[in-house]
């Protein structure tokens, strides 16, 4: 519970995510949860917990963002571009360009990218790939944005 207390720290963060490192949050408690008890999973003295939090929508229009509505092909190279830090052109968040970004939550399966990396399937074929949608999910890159939330709970999963 230290870590709670002590707030968000974005080096913890994991560098090939769909919008880059970030912390990032669901409005679906159902997939908050599933994501504690995965990262509790692969880390076993992380307990499992869901975060609350509040933020002024207001004050997150101030600040560079990006937001996806769907899970189009600008939205699949975006991801593919984070996960695979690759800045051939600027539609990434490599460099935190965006303090926030807000899309959809694909379905997980990264064997796509796998088969890319291996040169089994073109990056062009990964983007037309059809993708499944299963939520959606908003990351905060900077120290600007994350000073935003505010927590208002803490749910642990027994």
């Amino acid at each position: 519970m230290n870590s709670i207390r002590n707030g968000i720290d974005l080096s913890y963060s994991e560098e090939k995510s769909d919008f880059y490192r970030g912390f990032y949050l669901t409005g679906d408690y159902k997939q908050a949860m599933r994501w504690a008890d995965r990262k509790s999973r692969i880390r076993p003295s992380v307990l499992p917990v869901v975060l609350i939090y509040e933020c002024s929508e207001k004050a997150l229009m101030g600040l560079a963002h990006l937001r996806f509505s769907a899970a189009t092909n600008e939205w699949k190279e975006f991801v593919y571009n984070n996960r695979t830090l690759s800045c051939d052109n600027n539609n990434h968040n490599i460099d935190c360009k965006y303090d926030w970004v807000q899309g959809p939550l694909c379905d997980g399966n990264m064997t796509d990218l796998k088969l890319v990396a291996c040169g089994e399937m073109t990056k062009q074929e990964f983007i037309n790939k059809d993708c499944k949608s299963i939520g959606q999910q908003i990351s905060f890159h900077t120290e600007a944005a994350i000073r935003l939330l505010k927590l208002k709970g803490v749910v642990q999963n027994d």
